[in-house]
């Protein structure tokens, strides 16, 4: 019988989808910030990356 003790945080336990939408929605707010110093927005961003040709 295996009674060993786990010592890992609930945050280890989480799904792998979990920390998909927490990075996502940091880097979300994050260009936000970046942008409003700007006077712009990530669709603004895009569209210029289109322009560019750098978007795909």
């Amino acid at each position: 019988m295996n009674t060993t003790t786990d010592n890992t945080s609930d945050n280890s336990s989480r799904p792998f989808g979990y920390w998909l939408k927490a990075v996502d929605r940091l880097m979300a707010q994050e260009f936000a910030t970046a942008f409003a110093a700007e006077g712009a927005t990530r669709r603004d961003w895009r569209s210029l990356n289109v322009v560019d040709g750098s978007a795909p």
